[in-house]
Parts: C-alpha cells; sequence; structure tokens
C-alpha cells in the first residue's frame, strides 16, 4: 500500500510540475458576434472566442485554448481589444458551481501589437467533470477609471454525476464494494453563498486518525489550517499540501509550534486513516489526515461551506471528486478567520499565518 501511495504522489507532483511548467500558444477561432449587455451568460468558450461590445463602440473578446476546456492543462489566454482604448489589466476565475475561490491571472501585452494580450494559467479542478466558471476582466479606460466584464463559461467534458454515489467497480477494485457504496457526494447550493453567511463558529467537531479519535478542541490555543480533499487528487491537493508546508517551514521554530495543518478528506471510501497518515507525511510530518463517515464529512462541508461532488466511476471503478480548493484558517478558539484561494502562495500564506500569530500574542 505504501509503495502504491508513494507512486501516487510522486506522479501527482510530477503532472502539478509538468502542468505548471509547460504553456501551450495557439490561434484561437473567429469571435462570435459581441453583445451590448455586460455580461455575456450565454457565449461557450469551448466552441470559441466570446466577446463583448465595450462603452466607448470598440470591443473586446476572450478566447481560452486548447479547447474543449480542461484540467490538468496548461490554458493560454487571449484578450483582444479592437477600436477602444481600454486596456484589460487581468482576469479574475471564479466556480459557479463549487467555490475553488478567485484566482487572479494578469494579462501582457503580446507581441501582435495593440489591443492584444495574454496569459497562461490552470483552472483547479481535481477532476474532468464538467463545471460552470465566471471569468472577470478587469479594464482600465484612457482616463484610468477601471471597470470590469463578465463572461460564464463551462470548463470539461464529463456531465457532473447526479447526487449519489458512483457506480461499484466491475473490476480492479480500489476498495470493498461494502466502501464503495459508502461515496455519497454532497450538493450544497451551487451557488456560493456571500461571505457574511460564511461559517463563522467555534463549534467542535471529532474524526478519525490513524492513532485514534481527533477533535478540533484538541488544537485550542494554536492556529489551525483546514484543508479538504482526497489522496487520489490529481494535482489541485498536492499543490495545495505543498504550499501549505512551505509556509510553514518560513515560520520560526516558536510559530511553527502554533500552528496545526489539518487535511480532511471527501472521500472516506478510499481514504483510511492509514492511507491519510502516509498522504499527510509525506508533506509535514505535523499534518494530520482525518476522515469520518459519510455523513459526519457532509455535515462537516456543509458547515465550513465546502463544495464537493464525486463523478462517475470509470470501467475500472477509478472515480474523482471536484472539491473547493480553498484553505480554512481557524483562530485559537476554533472559530473561522480566512478563506484562503488556491492561487495564495507559500510566502503570502507564511506572511498571513506571521501576522495572526503576532497579534494572538
Amino acid at each position: 500500500m505504501k509503495r502504491q501511495l508513494w507512486g501516487d504522489i510522486a506522479l501527482a507532483l510530477a503532472l502539478v510540475a509538468l502542468v505548471g511548467g509547460g504553456a501551450w500558444w495557439a490561434r484561437s477561432s473567429s469571435p462570435a458576434a459581441p453583445n451590448d449587455a455586460a455580461t455575456n451568460a450565454n457565449c461557450d468558450l469551448n466552441a470559441g472566442a466570446c466577446a463583448l461590445r465595450l462603452p466607448d463602440g470598440g470591443t473586446l473578446d476572450l478566447s481560452i485554448t486548447p479547447r474543449p476546456i480542461a484540467p490538468l492543462q496548461p490554458l493560454e489566454l487571449r484578450v483582444n481589444v479592437r477600436s477602444s482604448n481600454v486596456r484589460p489589466l487581468a482576469i479574475d476565475f471564479r466556480g459557479v458551481d463549487m467555490d475553488m475561490g478567485q484566482l487572479r491571472v494578469p494579462l501582457t501585452p503580446t507581441r501582435e501589437g495593440d489591443g492584444h494580450f495574454a496569459a497562461t494559467t490552470q483552472l483547479p479542478v481535481c477532476s474532468t467533470g464538467r463545471m460552470r466558471w465566471q471569468a472577470h476582466i478587469e479594464l482600465e479606460d484612457a482616463s484610468g477609471a477601471k471597470f470590469s466584464t463578465e463572461f460564464l463559461f463551462a470548463a470539461g467534458n464529463a456531465t457532473p454525476a447526479a447526487a449519489g454515489p458512483p457506480p461499484a467497480p466491475a473490476a480492479n477494485k480500489e476498495g470493498p464494494p461494502a466502501h464503495r457504496a459508502e461515496v455519497a457526494p454532497t450538493a450544497i447550493a451551487p451557488t456560493p453563498p456571500p461571505a457574511a453567511t460564511l461559517a463563522r463558529n467555534a463549534d467542535d467537531f471529532t474524526l478519525r486518525s490513524a492513532h485514534g479519535p481527533v477533535s478540533l478542541h484538541d488544537f485550542r490555543g494554536k492556529w489551525v489550517l483546514l484543508y479538504f480533499g482526497y489522496t487520489y487528487c490529481p494535482d489541485v491537493c498536492p499543490t495545495a499540501l505543498g504550499v501549505i508546508a512551505q509556509a510553514l517551514a518560513k515560520l520560526s521554530p516558536e510559530e511553527r509550534t502554533r500552528v496545526q495543518p489539518i487535511f480532511i478528506s471527501v472521500d472516506p471510501a478510499r481514504d483510511t486513516p492509514e492511507r491519510l497518515r502516509d498522504y499527510t507525511a509525506f508533506f509535514d510530518p505535523a499534518m494530520i489526515g482525518l476522515t469520518g463517515s459519510t455523513d459526519d464529512i457532509a455535515a462537516l462541508a456543509r458547515r465550513y461551506r465546502i463544495y464537493y461532488q464525486a463523478q462517475p466511476a470509470d470501467a475500472n471503478g477509478r472515480y474523482s471528486v471536484d472539491h473547493s480548493a480553498t484553505t480554512l484558517l481557524l483562530d485559537t478558539a476554533g472559530t473561522l478567520q480566512e478563506r484562503l484561494p488556491h492561487s495564495t502562495t507559500a510566502n503570502e500564506l507564511a506572511h498571513a499565518l506571521q501576522q495572526r500569530l503576532a497579534a494572538s500574542r
């Protein structure tokens, strides 16, 4: 089991490195006719470029390649402005179906001349399921005033699984059928709630680790970094846990003793306490992996407004789980203080922790 786990982790990190270092540059097809509305809710960036009419009469079009848009692939973003003095500055991506945190991508001019801008990124999705996204393009006019336009689009090829467990595997099972039946994806409200309604309570919870029950109150007096994911996640989880480990390494020994990282599995059917122990130890020996019953995980995810959805299993019984890609920061009383997006760097996370630790001495 350990040899297979280390192989899975090594493959996941290799994929992350390959994705992060690659860049695919491709031409987009001709844009669709521009819309007069401020929001283009009918465009399909999987089919081609989408366009908007700007307030000064010019047009702006956005394209993403390669198509269809899928996870585990570098994406090229192109923004072209025609007959306008407006300058695009950046694109902010947000998940519509699940809260993936905000992913901000700065735009830079290309060698093609005025009006052409580009960037590369990767959407933080853990599966090949289809997911809706919102893209806000921040713009600046000739006077320096800033405004934005918005596109809605879908990414991925498959249709999301309906609420309910994936079918039992036909062969090469990754877990006993009895465990497979426990997989029950949660379908918390499809649109993330406003920040004001996020869980900010100090209610306790108890889940299972390889060393026995672990409760949130066990860490009173410490700041807690809470991340929901699963060990079979190919890209997002290894990246996020790697950032947490790097951030903790930047703290002083005294600061480090005041922070507890916790990884909670949204895949209790496959993530046993022992597998979680081995997985988290790869990133940081102090990181604790927790699991529980399907109902326990669903209830805890609802409390913290974490979204997850299991995808249909393939012919070999393998499946992926879409989930929120945010890191939760809980204070010394167990109260949620901040939701850190997937785009947070190790330096930014370390700085945020140091500020909180200094203020709570």
